[in-house]
């Protein structure tokens, strides 16, 4: 019976409570009416506006981060080009170039104005890897647009090279004489990495001398590139051999202090120098690329002389230690470079060269080489449809190599494809260092197509992210969000700073 009874009473409560649950209309109409109002909720997210405006500014086929518009006051043609591009160990980045009237350090908020009253006054300016102004400095003077270069140390200080006439004026009393007002000197200057002036040096010619490209060893000495158009030049411990004239290329080391410690010419036929470039390989030797026509050799500081020759146009290549002594010369003849434009080496010592290909004269190919420690080639990669402007290659940490320049209408590599909207755009590729293959190839377009973006410098920061400088005209809203307003003239040309990740 007490087995019945509490069997009875189990049941009795059970079925008390479910007909509680039943019964209890408040709990749950007011769940059920409550429900159909409740969806706002998770279609709120779905509201069309949020997720496309992103995509709205034209297909940003580069995931752009920040970008820096720098336009100066007084624009002139061809004027406020960046010639230079590094980064630090730190991820800071640096650019610098030539302007005319006003530029600003700070483009966005038009704080830290540079200003120069000549023709040409030449910038340097630090940015934080998230694209914030840090310091900018400028020189004034008569400089020569087309030669400046800018390169960095380990610890951070910058120096920059450039050809000028007359005097350089760096500020407070700081000025360096060339030879005179109508012939052009060379220049090399040190900033410290707080933008404070260290030294400079002038190199003089009696004729005319154009500085090409300057590199830094792990020591802190400079090697300095260019070309000279007479006999004697100062400073030079060894004596020139006769020549017969023309532009002859030299190649000159500073100490970290600024003091010349010796100087090595080369020879070519007459007035066939086209360009040269200059990088520091893995154990400090000096690796020199050279455009160049016909019969090239030089003295090493041994005066052991050396030479290739060739009848036509060519690229040649020579590694030097950083005493003066000669390694290797070779020349490049997988490709006939109509000009050598950036070269770097990699921490295992491979060289990697950009430059131009123009076989017909009027079809050009941007052109990356891969070359061994030893000067041997390794691969090629030909990018079609540019404009054969200046374009440029960089490495990351992982030694994958970066590249960027010019193209019009579409441009396919390994089978993947980018397309111009604009008149000009800019294309960045990213290659293994094994075989050069690409890896991703993206591009920049300008808002119309009558403008035009081009990419001249790419480096690489620790954190991963990509730097790009190059210069457009019109405007280039459409990479980045509308509400910034990055609008130049369409009749002059404007240079830009932007980062973008490696994806």
């Amino acid at each position: 019976m007490k087995h019945i009874y509490f069997l009875s009473l189990i049941i009795l409560t059970c079925l008390i409570s479910a007909c509680s649950t039943k019964t209890d209309p408040v709990p749950t109409n007011t769940v059920k009416t409550n429900t159909p109002t409740t969806p706002t909720t998770p279609t709120t997210p779905t509201t069309p506006t949020t997720p496309t405006t992103p995509t709205t500014p034209t297909t940003p086929t580069v995931p752009v981060n920040w970008l820096n518009n720098y336009y100066p006051t007084r624009v002139f043609k061809n004027g406020n080009v960046g010639r230079g591009l590094k980064t630090d160990a730190a991820g800071n980045i640096y650019i610098a170039g030539y302007f005319s009237g006003t530029i600003y350090g700070d483009p966005l908020t038009k704080q830290f104005p540079l200003s120069t009253v000549e023709n040409y006054g030449l910038y340097i300016i630090k940015i934080s890897p998230d694209g914030k102004h840090i310091w900018s400095r400028s020189v004034t003077g008569v400089f020569n647009e087309q030669y400046c270069t800018m390169n960095l140390d380990a610890a951070g200080n910058v120096y920059i090279g450039a050809s000028f006439k007359g005097n350089v004026n760096f500020g407070n009393n700081k000025v360096e004489y060339g030879n005179g007002p109508s012939v052009y000197s060379g220049l090399i200057a040190k900033f410290d990495n707080n933008g404070n002036y260290v030294w400079s040096t002038a190199l003089r010619d009696q004729d005319w001398l154009y500085f090409h490209d300057l590199a830094i060893d792990a020591s802190g000495n400079v090697y300095a590139v260019g070309n000279y158009e007479s006999l004697k030049m100062v400073n030079y411990p060894l004596s020139l051999p006769a020549s017969v004239g023309g532009t002859q290329l030299f190649v000159a080391k500073y100490d970290s202090n600024g003091n010349n410690l010796w100087g090595l010419p080369f020879f070519g036929a007459v007035n066939t120098l086209i360009n040269s470039c200059v990088t520091i390989d893995k154990d400090n030797n000096l690796v020199l690329a050279v455009t160049a026509k016909g019969n090239f050799g030089y003295y090493d500081i041994d005066k052991k002389y050396t030479t290739l020759y060739y009848e036509g146009r060519s690229t040649m290549l020579t590694k030097i230690t950083g005493a003066g002594r000669y390694v290797w010369l070779k020349r490049l003849t997988e490709v006939d470079l109509s000009r050598v434009t950036e070269i770097v080496s990699s921490a295992d010592g491979n060289i990697y060269l950009s430059g131009q290909y123009n076989p017909s004269g009027s079809i050009s190919y941007d052109t990356y080489i891969k070359m061994a420690p030893s000067g041997d080639f390794n691969w090629i990669k030909k990018v079609p449809s540019t404009l054969g402007y200046k374009n440029g290659i960089a490495l990351n940490s992982a030694n994958e190599v970066f590249a960027t320049g010019t193209f019009l209408s579409t441009v396919t590599i390994d089978g993947l494809s980018t397309t111009s909207t604009s008149m000009q755009s800019t294309y960045l590729l990213k290659m293994t260092n094994l075989k050069g293959t690409a890896i991703w190839l993206k591009s920049l377009s300008a808002d119309a197509t009558t403008h035009i973006i081009t990419g001249h410098h790419v480096a690489s920061q620790p954190n991963g992210k990509i730097i790009l400088s190059g210069t457009y005209s019109g405007s280039i809203n459409k990479i980045l969000d509308p509400a910034t307003k990055v609008t130049g003239s369409s009749n002059y040309t404007q240079l830009y700073l932007t980062q973008f990740t490696d994806k």
